[in-house]
């Protein structure tokens, strides 16, 4: 790495395998020597992609970033468009906003150039669940003596900070809308461009490579996600922690962010990525993870205008769901798929949606409910141990009668040495079953299968919280639905909208060897000698887990 960070990076072809990531083979759309031979109609169509927008306010912002950069020694030009030598190919700029910044994009899909790149490895990133399993593992190191402080060191225009190998010059010219000259105007990069896949594949084996040595060398506590890294380290190391931190960075050549947002100094409440990590109470165990402040306050605005609205245009839609789905994911899993698959709707339909359908509108509200309102995720140390479920379900028609059938559900619950706990066993009632039957479908098996977990989150709520839970179920489809979060049916959608709240791990088992298969048809024998106490489902939650969520549609 240390070579090719001196001799710079390519842009185009099949980029080396680091042998740290695992391997995952992603060959090239197009060979290079193709594509070479397509070059002389590239710069044309490039720079006929290229002019002024509606928003003159962002040219100009992109215009003044990119005479940054030449001033910074990132960029050469600018240059005429005729300078612009045969087989060379230029990729168009443009620009997009981020908070109160912009950040200018050099877009190589469109000149072609990532179509000839090709992976062999998955390229990874740390999570926020990896800086979370790292603080976890201090906690339990050192439980209630663990004291812990915490920041994040940005790097400044990272991806710039690498170079562009000198073989590969005559693909590095942009083309970028000048509000000066109010023509297309060329530059060439010395730096590896923001949109090209090979500047990933660059970037992120240095990161990696950073953050190993950082561990080995300097025995820092931290993880990295594309240029941000998050480290955490005790009050009274803080000041030399830094120290070397910087230090670390500096002997290698990197530059480090000096803005004042993210120079603070390591505290015991930090952010990084839009995430608010809370150390105060790591001495007893316990982590706790949110959304930031000023996320929040910017999600809340989006949702409610767009509900204010009674509109959301396809556009928006995407770029919501995806803000969304990242802020959500910081808080629990799988829980907003329902509600973000209804956010996600306008693009697949092609239209925007006016006024806002009830999908939609539920989308919105339970999304700000969840973002704005939900307290933070909780990590602790310890938890209560490992408890195992088994679920079923039963559908059977009525002997000599072709028009009369039995639906009915059951679960038991074992702890962790195999003994039984908890477990019930029921008929479902007629207003279950006509619901879901809807006046066409007879076997109602499916919707039976998925029921019992979601009733099981409800009634035995307070054994299972904090405790890691294993199902076992014996039909393939409820287990795949519930691992997806998804399934055609209205009424098992909102079971698996409600059960997703927590995060179980679902095993397939045999029916011969489902506990469960036994009370799901009104057997209890073998429940009771395992020492099991049984509930009864009162009518309410079985109405709010398998109908509430769909009795308005």
């Amino acid at each position: 790495m240390a070579l090719e960070a001196s001799t710079g990076f390519p842009l185009v072809g099949r980029m080396k395998c680091s042998g740290v990531f695992a391997a995952n083979l992603r060959p090239p759309a197009l060979h290079v020597s193709a594509f070479e031979t397509m070059a002389a109609a590239h710069p044309a169509r490039t720079i006929a992609s290229v002019g002024p927008t509606s928003d003159t306010e962002l040219d100009e912002q992109v215009w003044t970033a990119t005479l940054a950069e030449v001033e910074g020694g990132m960029l050469e030009g600018p240059f005429e468009v005729e300078s612009l030598l045969k087989g060379h190919v230029a990729s168009p700029r443009f620009g997009i906003r981020q908070g109160s910044k912009v950040r200018p994009i050099d877009n190589l899909s469109v000149s072609g150039l990532n179509s000839t790149v090709g992976l062999p490895e998955r390229l990874q990133v740390d999570t926020i669940d990896g800086v979370a399993a790292m603080i976890k593992r201090c906690m339990q190191l050192h439980g209630s003596h663990c004291n812990l402080v915490g920041r994040t060191y940005d790097l400044k225009k990272a991806y710039r900070q690498l170079g562009v190998s000198k073989d590969h010059y005559r693909f590095s010219w942009i083309a970028a809308w000048s509000t000066t000259h109010k023509r297309v105007m060329l530059f060439r990069m010395k730096g590896l461009p923001f949109g090209g896949t090979a500047s990933v594949a660059a970037f992120l084996r240095m990161s990696r490579a950073l953050k190993e040595a950082g561990i080995a060398g300097a025995y820092l506590i931290w993880s990295s996600f594309f240029d941000d890294f998050v480290c955490v380290t005790r009050p009274e190391d803080a000041e030399s922690t830094d120290m070397a931190v910087k230090f670390f960075f500096k002997s290698l050549g990197w530059i480090l962010s000096e803005d004042p947002e993210k120079d603070v100094g390591f505290k015991s409440v930090f952010s990084a990525l839009g995430v608010e990590f809370d150390l105060r109470d790591v001495s007893r165990g316990i982590l706790r993870i949110d959304n930031t402040a000023k996320r929040k306050s910017e999600l809340r605005a989006l949702v409610e205008r767009h509900l204010s609205e009674d509109s959301l245009s396809p556009e928006a839609s995407e770029s919501l769901r995806s803000r969304l789905m990242f802020a959500e994911a910081q808080l629990f899993g799988r829980s907003a798929k329902l509600a973000l698959r209804a956010i996600g709707g306008p693009p697949l339909k092609g239209q925007t949606c006016r006024p806002l359908t009830a999908d939609v509108k539920f989308g919105l509200t339970w999304m700000l409910r969840r973002i704005v309102e939900s307290p933070p995720r909780e990590v602790r140390s310890k938890d209560q141990g490992t408890l195992f479920l088994f679920v079923d379900g039963a559908w059977e028609p009525v002997a000599g009668c072709d028009t009369r059938s039995v639906t009915s559900i059951g679960a038991v619950l074992l702890d962790s040495a195999g003994r039984g706990m908890r477990f019930f066993g029921q008929v479902l009632p007629d207003f279950v079953t006509d619901a879901w039957s809807n006046g066409r479908r007879r076997n109602l098996v499916f919707e039976a299968e998925v029921l019992p977990y979601c009733l099981a989150l409800t009634v035995w709520a307070d054994i299972l919280q904090n405790r890691h839970l294993v199902i076992f179920i014996d039909n393939d489809g409820a287990r795949h639905s519930w691992i997806s979060a998804c399934a055609k049916s209205k009424y098992a959608q909102w079971m698996l909208h409600r059960g997703a709240l927590q995060e179980p791990y679902f095993s397939r088992v045999p029916t011969s060897s489902n506990l469960a298969d036994g009370p799901s048809r009104m057997f209890f024998d073998l429940c009771y000698k395992l020492g099991a106490t049984r509930t009864l489902i009162a009518e309410k939650d079985l109405r709010q887990c398998a109908l509430e969520g769909c009795l308005s549609g």
